[in-house]
């Protein structure tokens, strides 16, 4: 799994509007991203590990970039292009969207 470089082709990306909560809580959003990795991937969503950088699952900047897209349109908000470089897990990330 590590060094892989994860594809965000449209072909690829999941229902992002489906399941939002008004205000999704900390699990919901790390859920969701563990299972948006986890379908890059092609692997299972027990096989993400929360607390590894974004970097190990082969995340670059293209890559971030389409995650930070796909976050705000499940969130439905605008969010900096630099979320994952800032906050670099899932962990963090989920932590600072849930306290938005």
């Amino acid at each position: 799994m590590n060094n892989q470089v994860m594809n965000l082709s449209p072909e690829s990306a999941v229902n992002v509007s489906a399941g939002l909560a008004e205000h999704p809580s900390f699990a919901q959003i790390q859920q969701w991203l563990t299972e948006r990795i986890a379908d890059l991937l092609k692997t299972q969503p027990t096989e993400i590990d929360s607390e590894l950088p974004f970097s190990f699952y082969g995340l670059d900047s293209v890559s971030a970039l389409g995650l930070s897209g796909d976050l705000e349109s499940w969130l439905r908000r605008k969010l900096e292009p630099t979320l994952t470089w800032d906050y670099p897990t899932i962990t963090q990330l989920s932590e600072y969207l849930a306290a938005l």
